[in-house]
């Protein structure tokens, strides 16, 4: 087929059918626009937006979305502004989308079935490269827009005058439909047909045979740290998309709150993850659930300390550093006898670099995320099928942060419902959210002997 297009193409140059084409680099309606690379957009984009060639700046790519804050399509976006004059975004998604439905595992065994080394997808998985993200498709089109819009209209090397706005093009007929009037109706569908689908009857039981029978309908859960905070938000966004849950904590009274709420899909246990028998008790919780398909940990504490508090510092070691390993040890031995599953930890941007006003909190955030690197690599090389999302929010508003006041504040059920699916995509690391995706890279690019001179990092 190459061949037979450079045939067309010499043929094409030599009758002049350049000519109602000619134009020059620089966009003449000064719009840039990404979309999709969908063949049935290739002609209708441009035609149901009467635009010709030299109208504007066009990039493309498999689901139209701005994936990271310093991505190519990020970088695209950036010249056309600075070199290009550009003046107006649109980020265009669109009906239908193929990508929305990418599945990472599929991906992957589609490129063995195409002769591509195991080995190789394991060297890169060696090197740094997270699969689960980089191949994962989107809850929905909508949505995906959405977040491009917010992350390239805040993007710190964005100018403030440039306008961003969001559409859903309809792959048949071209109608254009702008995101922020579907964007509330989709999370409001979503969530609906979620309860729908979802809601128990209130004759059945949880116990007993019951039990068993919905536990295998259902995805099941277990949540460590689900008293209050974040993990109680997490257990809330799993109850909601029918997962049976794990509510797992050291105040009894809560738990059994949390259960009464809900007491088809939530099972409870009191656990103290600094107890030794911490591990017993959540193979005791998996035994009564019929099962597990993730752990969720997200247990742990954290002090300002700049007085080096050693009461402080213990205890924050004992907890992220100890009662994390030994849960996640008894998740990944439990997985590992049975053909695979997936944990995952809520972690914390304070592991990018030491902060002084934090030691043991920024420390024990660091040892996680290695610890976790180390037994993701353990389980490729020994094939266990055991896969890891570390999840690292920024300052998040729950009673963790006490009465402090803390910049980039972050609502704690924004966070949840990010962290979820970051979970159920099976990303392998994830950044909440953008701001603190950009903050982090920055303070990865300064240099350790001025890091350590900074004075002005205390909270």
């Amino acid at each position: 087929m190459i061949d037979e297009i450079l045939k067309y193409n010499k043929e094409f140059v030599e009758r002049k059918g350049f000519e109602p084409y000619l134009c020059t680099k620089y966009p003449d309606k000064k719009i840039a626009v990404v979309s999709c690379m969908d063949t049935r957009l290739t002609a209708l984009l441009m035609a149901s937006m009467g635009l010709k060639n030299g109208d504007i700046k066009l990039i493309k790519n498999a689901g139209g979305v701005v994936s990271s804050p310093f991505d190519s399509t990020v970088r695209s976006l950036l010249v056309a502004v600075y070199e290009l004059g550009v003046k107006e975004i649109m980020i265009v998604g669109h009906t239908d989308c193929g990508a929305q439905h990418l599945e990472p595992e599929e991906m992957i065994n589609l490129m063995l079935k195409r002769g591509i080394s195991r080995d190789h997808i394991d060297m890169m998985r060696y090197c740094g490269i997270d699969f689960n993200s980089w191949l994962s498709g989107f809850e929905s089109s909508e949505i995906a827009v959405h977040e491009s819009v917010e992350l390239v209209r805040h993007h710190p090397l964005m100018p403030s005058d440039i306008t961003v706005r969001g559409f859903i093009i309809n792959s048949e007929t071209g109608l254009l439909t702008e995101v922020k009037y579907l964007v509330a109706s989709t999370m409001e569908s979503l969530n609906g047909s979620r309860s729908r689908n979802h809601t128990m009857d209130s004759g059945s039981c949880k116990m007993g045979s019951c039990s068993s029978t919905r536990a295998m309908e259902s995805r099941r859960a277990i949540v460590m740290g689900a008293t209050s905070g974040l993990g109680r938000e997490i257990a809330l966004e799993l109850l909601k998309r029918g997962f049976i849950v794990g509510v797992c904590g050291r105040r009894l009274e809560l738990l059994q709150e949390f259960e009464a709420a809900a007491p088809q899909q939530v099972f409870i246990r009191q656990i103290d993850i600094t107890a030794s028998d911490a591990p017993e008790r959540l193979l005791g919780l998996v035994e009564e659930m019929g099962g597990m398909d993730m752990y969720i940990h997200s247990s742990g504490i954290g002090y300002k300390n700049m007085a080096l508090d050693g009461k402080i510092e213990r205890e924050t070691v004992i907890t992220n550093a100890l009662g994390f390993t030994q849960m996640v040890d008894a998740a990944f031995d439990w997985f590992k006898e049975r053909g695979g599953g997936h944990i995952a930890f809520i972690s914390s941007v304070a592991g990018t670099k030491g902060l002084g006003a934090a030691p043991s909190y920024s420390a024990t955030k660091r040892y996680q995320w290695i610890y976790a690197q180390a037994l993701a690599q353990l389980s490729s090389m020994e094939r266990y099928n055991i896969s890891f999302t570390d999840i690292r929010p920024g300052f998040v508003a729950t009673g963790f942060l006490g009465s402090s006041k803390y910049p980039l504040l972050l609502e704690k059920h924004y966070v949840a419902q990010k962290i979820v699916k970051a979970i159920l995509a099976r990303k392998r690391s994830v950044i909440i959210d953008y701001k603190y995706k950009i903050l982090c890279l920055f303070w990865r690019m300064i240099p350790n002997w001025l890091w350590e001179r900074l004075t002005n990092i205390k909270s």
